[in-house]
């Protein structure tokens, strides 16, 4: 009996060390996982980082040297070196704006030009909206769609007269969108030509102030 008592006892303990045991492979699994994780991530952020360390190959709007020469931090944005915030700080100009009014540049985004007497009727077949029946010099926002009324990119309408229609798209899509225009302007038969306007900067003014300071 004494010795079915040592056998018990025996079987108990190991399977408690094996439990244990596992416990701790199960444990450690996890933190190597972890750290795994952790060091890939690192890796991909200095492989982020040195993808933009040379500044030479981002695009600069028309005012760079200006955003430099008034101490703006400039930082990589959809291919661009754009000001992320200027030495007084991002609540200073923040309250600024919304007290008063700023000045945005956002000359990376891409102004395009829709221009001929059937380029409403164009633009009308890629974005969503009555755009023929705007006020001239009026405006709207919307949406480019895909063939199965998907969202590609959103873009802001400017009717300037009924044969003439100026449009602001996103930098980070700018490839994008023109490729899509461009695909269906291909097979328009109607009289409508694209101008890309990349001799040209953009500026935003924005505030409770805007009207009165423009």
């Amino acid at each position: 009996r004494d010795l079915k008592v040592l056998l018990s006892l025996f079987v108990q303990q190991s399977e408690q060390c094996i439990s244990k045991f596992y416990k701790m492979l199960t444990f450690r699994k996890k933190v190597l996982s972890e750290t795994f994780k952790l060091a890939s991530l690192g890796s991909a952020l200095n492989n982020f980082k040195r993808g933009f360390a040379d500044d030479s190959s981002l695009l600069k709007t028309p005012l760079y040297d200006f955003h430099v020469q008034h101490g703006g931090k400039m930082v990589p944005f959809a291919g661009w070196s754009m000001p992320v915030q200027y030495t007084e700080g991002v609540m200073e100009s923040t309250i600024n704006c919304r007290k008063n009014s700023a000045l945005f540049d956002v000359s990376h985004m891409c102004g395009l030009t829709f221009k001929g007497k059937d380029a409403l009727s164009f633009l009308e077949s890629l974005v969503v909206g009555d755009i023929k029946s705007l006020q001239d010099g009026t405006g709207t926002l919307s949406v480019f769609t895909n063939e199965t009324g998907g969202i590609i990119d959103d873009t802001v309408i400017t009717k300037v007269n009924d044969n003439e229609a100026y449009l602001v798209v996103n930098a980070g899509c700018r490839e994008k969108d023109i490729t899509h225009i461009k695909k269906y302007l291909d097979k328009f038969s109607g009289d409508c030509d694209l101008i890309i306007h990349d001799d040209r900067g953009l500026l935003a003014l924005q505030g409770p102030a805007a009207a009165e300071v423009l």
